[in-house]
Protein backbone atom coordinates (compact mmCIF):
# COMPACT_ATOMS: atom_id res chain seq x y z
CA UNK A 1 0.00 0.00 0.00
CA UNK A 2 1.39 3.39 -0.93
CA UNK A 3 -1.13 5.53 0.94
CA UNK A 4 -1.19 6.52 4.58
CA UNK A 5 -0.77 3.67 7.08
CA UNK A 6 -3.84 1.83 8.29
CA UNK A 7 -5.06 -0.12 5.25
CA UNK A 8 -8.45 -1.75 5.71
CA UNK A 9 -10.05 -4.88 4.34
CA UNK A 10 -11.76 -2.75 1.70
CA UNK A 11 -8.44 -1.18 0.66
CA UNK A 12 -6.80 -4.60 0.22
CA UNK A 13 -9.85 -6.10 -1.49
CA UNK A 14 -9.94 -3.26 -4.02
CA UNK A 15 -6.19 -3.45 -4.62
CA UNK A 16 -6.32 -7.23 -5.13
CA UNK A 17 -9.46 -7.32 -7.27
CA UNK A 18 -8.85 -9.80 -10.07
CA UNK A 19 -5.53 -11.04 -8.64
CA UNK A 20 -4.99 -14.74 -9.28
CA UNK A 21 -1.59 -16.31 -8.62
CA UNK A 22 -2.53 -19.34 -10.73
CA UNK A 23 -2.49 -17.12 -13.83
CA UNK A 24 0.75 -15.44 -12.83
CA UNK A 25 -1.05 -12.20 -11.98
CA UNK A 26 1.02 -11.42 -8.90
CA UNK A 27 3.94 -9.29 -7.83
CA UNK A 28 7.13 -10.32 -6.13
CA UNK A 29 8.19 -8.01 -3.32
CA UNK A 30 11.84 -7.94 -2.34
CA UNK A 31 12.68 -7.36 1.29
CA UNK A 32 15.29 -4.76 0.31
CA UNK A 33 12.49 -2.59 -1.10
CA UNK A 34 10.32 -2.79 2.02
CA UNK A 35 10.83 -0.67 5.13
CA UNK A 36 9.50 -0.89 8.64
CA UNK A 37 5.91 0.31 8.46
CA UNK A 38 5.33 -1.14 4.98
CA UNK A 39 1.90 -2.66 4.45
CA UNK A 40 1.52 -5.48 1.95
CA UNK A 41 -1.83 -6.91 0.90
CA UNK A 42 -1.89 -10.59 -0.06
CA UNK A 43 -4.54 -12.94 -1.34
CA UNK A 44 -4.59 -16.71 -0.80
CA UNK A 45 -5.94 -18.98 -3.58
CA UNK A 46 -8.90 -19.71 -1.25
CA UNK A 47 -9.87 -16.04 -1.48
CA UNK A 48 -8.70 -15.11 2.03
CA UNK A 49 -7.11 -11.65 2.15
CA UNK A 50 -4.39 -10.56 4.56
CA UNK A 51 -2.60 -7.37 5.45
CA UNK A 52 1.08 -7.98 6.25
CA UNK A 53 2.66 -5.13 8.23
CA UNK A 54 6.44 -5.01 8.64
CA UNK A 55 6.88 -3.70 12.17
CA UNK A 56 10.68 -4.07 12.48
CA UNK A 57 13.32 -4.59 9.82
CA UNK A 58 16.93 -4.98 10.87
CA UNK A 59 19.59 -5.31 8.20
CA UNK A 60 22.55 -3.66 9.93
CA UNK A 61 24.43 -6.97 9.79
CA UNK A 62 23.30 -9.04 6.82
CA UNK A 63 24.09 -12.37 8.46
CA UNK A 64 21.91 -11.41 11.43
CA UNK A 65 19.15 -9.56 9.58
CA UNK A 66 15.57 -10.16 10.63
CA UNK A 67 12.01 -8.96 10.16
CA UNK A 68 9.20 -8.78 12.68
CA UNK A 69 5.70 -8.46 11.31
CA UNK A 70 2.02 -8.46 12.15
CA UNK A 71 -0.62 -10.01 9.95
CA UNK A 72 -4.36 -9.46 9.88
CA UNK A 73 -6.33 -12.12 7.98
CA UNK A 74 -9.87 -11.73 6.66
CA UNK A 75 -11.27 -15.14 5.78
CA UNK A 76 -13.80 -15.76 3.05
CA UNK A 77 -17.10 -17.05 4.29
Amino acid sequence: MFDDPGASFEDCRDLLAGADSHRGNYRRIYLAAAAAGSEICVKHPSGDIALFLISVKSTALSEFGFVMADMTVWRTT
